[in-house]
């Protein structure tokens, strides 16, 4: 009756001790006549065997058909730095950049040589069919085993070579966004990289770690991705922005990646990118306020918001000062009148600009405009003063706008 008893993870059939000393003598030649099978059978390694090539081919066909007659004599034997063996060996493969396939194909053929020629050891050795049958499963189970760990190695590293590209780019993109910038840092980084530098570029920033790289993969190759800042925010640098419908093209890639919230700073040098930076996150804070509509926001699209935001505190000062004689009229009226001077002020004093944006009659506009006057006297006719009201509203309507989102 069949038994079975454990080899390393496997279930090992019971097989007769006595094959392993016939088996033994039989695998110098079968080493190297699976060697050359595999040679001749697998283009990807079809080339002179020599030198570290020749050597790992070798050592990695003579270890494997000893640590399986090891198993045959003894099914707790140490197997453990064969296992280590081949998950190097399928690490080397990916190293080398030959496929994985080509591996599996050359288990394929080792496993059909040695089956041909231990099965005829087995049965000139006299071991029942039975007992043959079981050394075809260990055999087979083995070098599944085998395979599995040369995936696992060729996988690690794969995923190493990965994060080690990732790491590289992300250098190449801290040292693009530096400020100031070192043109040799930056050369050095992007060659590591393997990325090219380009004469423009345009920064987008991020909050949704996830998104950012969905969309970085549907603007191609060329786009760096790096952590940036202390607010979980993330940067796509993109090269060559420029182009026919390049703008189009990162738009639709946001949407597509679902960026909730996702700000375009604008088309620079490549040697200017820490501006498009700031002012992508500059964008990206106030639409997220609620000021600028629907995301993405571009730097481009916002450019009075955003250069206001660069100074809030500055501007809630002048705002303070200027917009103080409307302090002591209720709160509707000054909305109306502080709404009325913003609208005048953009339409340089054209009254019908005024009404129709306002969706008033002109003469309602006159009317609010003899208000402003007794209210802010001569300064409506300064044109310094003129400038500094519109700021101070400008900013205010800024405000107003997030309260209400807040809200």
């Amino acid at each position: 009756m069949e038994t079975a008893r454990r080899a390393g993870d496997l279930t090992w059939p019971e097989l007769p001790a006595g094959l392993a000393p016939a088996m033994r003598r039989e695998l110098p030649s079968l080493s190297a006549e699976v060697v050359d099978a595999i040679v001749e059978a697998v283009p990807a390694y079809r080339r002179p065997l020599q030198g570290e090539f020749a050597a790992g081919i070798r050592m990695g066909v003579d270890q494997s058909l000893q640590r399986f007659v090891d198993l045959v004599e003894d099914p707790d034997a140490d197997v453990t730095a064969m296992h280590e063996i081949v998950r190097r060996l399928g690490a080397a493969e990916q190293r080398a950049g030959r496929p994985l396939e080509a591996l599996q194909s050359a288990y394929r053929v080792g496993t059909r040589l040695s089956w041909r020629r231990l099965g005829r050891v087995a049965s000139a050795a006299g071991v029942a069919p039975d007992e043959v049958q079981r050394l075809a499963e260990a055999l087979f189970l083995y070098i599944e085993d085998l395979a599995a760990l040369t995936v696992e190695g060729y996988a690690g590293a794969q995923a190493e070579q990965a994060g080690e590209r990732a790491r590289r780019r992300r250098a190449a993109a801290h040292a693009l966004l530096a400020e100031p910038q070192d043109p040799g840092g930056l050369q050095e980084a992007a060659e590591q990289a393997g990325w090219r530098v380009p004469d423009r570029v345009a920064v987008t920033v991020l909050i949704d770690d996830a998104a950012a790289r969905r969309a970085a993969r549907a603007l191609g190759p060329d786009t760096l991705v790096a952590g940036y800042g202390t607010a979980n925010e993330v940067v796509i640098v993109w090269p060559d922005p420029d182009g026919p419908g390049r703008a189009a093209e990162l738009r639709r890639a946001l949407e597509d990646a679902d960026a909730a919230a996702a700000a375009i700073g604008p088309a620079v040098p490549t040697a200017d990118a820490h501006r498009s930076l700031r002012l992508a996150r500059r964008c990206l804070r106030l639409g997220g306020r609620g000021v600028l509509g629907a995301a993405p926001w571009s730097a481009d699209d916002h450019r009075v918001a955003v250069t206001l935001a660069a100074a809030e505190l500055e501007l809630d000062e002048l705002a303070r000062a200027r917009l103080a004689p409307f302090a002591e009229l209720r709160p509707t009226t000054r909305a109306r009148l502080q709404e009325t001077l913003l609208a005048w002020l953009r339409a340089q004093g054209h009254r019908p600009t005024v009404a129709e944006e306002l969706h008033v009659h002109p003469q309602t506009v006159r009317y609010r405009m003899n208000q402003l006057r007794d209210l802010l006297g001569d300064d409506l006719d300064d044109p310094e003063a003129r400038f500094e009201f519109e700021l101070a509203l400008r900013a205010r309507d800024l405000g107003v706008r997030a309260e209400r989102r807040r809200g």
